[in-house]
Formats: structure tokens, C-alpha cells, sequence
């Protein structure tokens, strides 16, 4: 595993670059699914975390609608876990 993702320094942006793949994934998919809705005033978001809720236009009512805001919160994960894997390379800093 060494010899692929090299030592030392290039380790840790081999680790920096995958994470940041992963939270730029996640990002975009949360975004391309709530921008629209926020846009047009569809999502309503409630006082707690969970749930939220979307605009239905059909009812005439609200309908509980969580799916992006798991994409945020697992977006906000990713980069926790990146600060705290990389909190594993602290040694070549100092």
C-alpha cells in the first residue's frame, strides 16, 4: 500500500486528494438536488435537523423530504473524518 500512495509528504496529499474527491462528489449532489427547490421556494426546512420538508405541489401540502440534507451532513462527515485521519500525518509537520 506504501508503494502506491508513496510515504511521507506524497501520502498525505495522496489521502488529502481522495478525500477531497469524495466531499466534491457529495457536495455536488447535495447541491444539484436542493438548489432548485430552494430556488423556487419549494423546501421548508424545519427548526430541528431532521426532518425537512418540500412543497408539494400536487397535495397542496408539505411532505417530509430529508434526502439532501443527508448529502450535507455526510459532506460536513467527510470532511471531519478527513481532520481526523489527517491528524495521523501530524508527525511529518513538526
Amino acid at each position: 500500500m506504501g508503494s502506491v500512495l508513496g510515504s511521507g509528504i506524497q501520502a498525505f496529499l495522496s489521502f488529502t486528494a481522495s478525500w477531497c474527491a469524495l466531499f466534491v462528489v457529495l457536495a455536488f449532489v447535495t447541491f444539484s438536488d436542493l438548489y432548485p427547490k430552494l430556488r423556487q421556494g419549494d423546501v421548508v426546512i424545519s427548526e430541528t435537523v431532521f426532518p425537512a420538508y418540500v412543497w408539494s405541489k400536487k397535495n397542496g401540502g408539505i411532505a417530509p423530504y430529508s434526502k439532501g440534507l443527508y448529502g450535507l451532513y455526510g459532506a460536513y462527515a467527510v470532511v471531519f473524518t478527513w481532520g481526523v485521519g489527517g491528524c495521523f500525518f501530524s508527525h511529518l509537520f513538526t
